[in-house]
């Protein structure tokens, strides 16, 4: 992810919590 943000990162898991999530091995890594 390009920007870091708590808000983001909440709202980008209770939007995929449960659901297969495509990406790469970078993006993958760059989580916290």
């Amino acid at each position: 992810m390009v920007v870091s943000n708590r808000a983001d990162m909440r709202h980008f898991v209770a939007c995929t919590k449960g659901c297969p999530v495509i990406m790469g091995r970078k993006t993958l890594l760059s989580f916290p």
